[in-house]
């Protein structure tokens, strides 16, 4: 990453012009992922965190069977029991 990143600010010294640099970091699976590291789970495994009624963060595995950060827990659980 830092040799493009390098990279990239040589080239634009070059133009003479400097150009924006946007990161998306997703926030919502990394505190999902903090906790499947802290409770030792496989990234394979369905996992979401609730608080209070509603999913605060969702991992991939969950996502990819329809949960996203929104669902009620018991919509999350209709739609991936394995969650």
């Amino acid at each position: 990453l830092d040799e493009l990143i390098d990279f990239n600010l040589a080239e634009s010294e070059i133009e003479g012009s400097f150009n924006r640099i946007i990161a998306h970091i997703d926030l919502d699976a990394y505190y999902a992922q903090v906790e499947m590291r802290r409770l030792g789970f496989d990234d394979s495994i369905p996992l979401a965190v609730q608080q209070w009624d509603g999913l605060i963060a969702v991992n991939y595995a969950a996502r990819a069977k329809g949960v996203h950060r929104h669902c009620r827990a018991i919509e999350a659980l209709k739609m991936c029991p394995d969650i």
